[in-house]
């Protein structure tokens, strides 16, 4: 299908580049830095997916919105829900700066981070909150430049800014000898590389969107965050199982052992989110177009296929991470024999996200405004 091809495979790749980047970011901190500080970066990983889950309500409210306004030649409209969706996203990333550098500590302590690794995992989440408005406006104008036509530049910005991270991860851990602040640093870089390839899009006025002098309408906000619900509780639900995992994980007695192992099994679902997730953010433009044109035949046809899709690749992936699990695990610290051990009980979590995913693949098809 052509415009499967032309839209949810370079969303898949960018995001595909995003997951190997985070992988490779953990491949260092486990290799270079061991199995404790690996545990303060998993203590990160729930606020990392709630701040996604964040951008992506933005990103898939906005999204549906504007497609299904430029399927109508409402243009104006389109940019007045494009500036909102700025303004929200500018909003809710400087709030989580501040708050999150002024409660950094009781923050940490909350996401689960022991004695022995508060330090670093304060120092991991430091680095984070402080760029979290980079990271919350690269999945937004990824999506927008998406929606706008150009689909391409949203898979190569996501792809530069994860190459660029994998780059600084060496120069910052090993040259530099940062430790986990370098890594954080790296994570935290990555998504400015891409604001800065898809600003131009927007600044240069190379579609139908662009920056224009931004007025927050009370209506798109509530619109925005309606249409947005659907993709933002799906990440939400995962960030929040992460969150749960992690605690429970410190309270039995694993410690930095299993936050260690639970973040390597993390890396693994989020491979299945790479997938499942760039391919219902990646077809929710066409759905949102083909709902605001009236091409409800285009659009169930397309429906179709991307299940089958969608449900292919889902057993092809459980497969391989079933069979491959503990290589997996050994690439983080080879010599950590009781950390590759960790690897059982994965098959549960891998189903757990595939269903997720999927619901979110039909939550892209409903989610256009009728």
């Amino acid at each position: 299908h052509t415009l499967f091809a032309k839209y949810a495979i370079p969303q898949m790749i960018g995001l595909l580049f995003n997951s190997v980047y985070m992988i490779v970011d953990g491949v260092f901190i486990g290799n270079v830095l061991g199995r404790d500080s690996m545990a303060a970066a998993a203590v990160a990983v729930p606020l990392i997916e709630i701040l996604i889950a964040v951008s992506m309500a933005v990103a898939s409210g906005a999204g549906v919105m504007i497609s299904g306004h430029l399927a109508r030649r409402e243009d104006d409209r389109a940019l007045q829900v494009f500036d909102t969706a700025l303004l929200c996203a500018a909003g809710t990333g400087l709030l989580v700066a501040v708050f999150g550098n002024l409660l950094i500590h009781p923050l940490a302590k909350a996401l689960g981070a022991t004695p022995q690794i508060h330090d670093e995992a304060v120092e991991y989440i430091r680095y984070i909150v402080t760029f979290s408005p980079f990271l919350i406006f690269s999945f937004l104008l990824s999506g927008l430049v998406r929606n706008d036509g150009r689909p391409k530049l949203a898979m190569f910005a996501l792809a530069f800014g994860s190459v660029s991270n994998i780059v600084l991860d060496y120069v910052f851990m090993c040259p530099l000898n940062m430790g986990i602040g370098g890594a954080a640093l790296a994570t935290a870089i990555g998504p400015v590389f891409s604001v800065l390839i898809l600003l131009p899009h927007f600044l240069l006025k190379k579609g139908h969107l662009y920056f224009s002098p931004p007025k927050l309408k009370a209506r798109h906000v509530r619109h925005i965050f309606t249409l947005g619900f659907p993709s933002f509780i799906m990440e939400f639900t995962i960030g929040i199982m992460t969150f749960v995992y992690n605690v429970a994980i410190v309270r039995n007695g694993y410690g930095e052992m299993g936050l260690a192992a639970y973040l390597v099994i993390g890396y693994l679902m989020l491979i299945l989110l790479t997938l499942f997730l760039g391919m219902a953010e990646g077809l929710q433009p066409v759905f949102s177009y083909f709902t605001g044109a009236g091409a409800t035949g285009r659009s169930r046809d397309l429906r179709r296929f991307a299940t089958g899709v969608f449900l292919a690749a889902g057993i092809v992936c459980y497969g391989l991470i079933l069979l491959f699990s503990r290589s997996f695990f050994s690439i983080f610290n080879p010599g950590d024999t009781e950390l590759i051990f960790h690897e059982s009980g994965i098959d549960h979590n891998i189903l757990c996200i595939e269903c997720l995913h999927f619901i979110q693949l039909r939550m892209a098809v409903r989610a256009a405004p009728r």
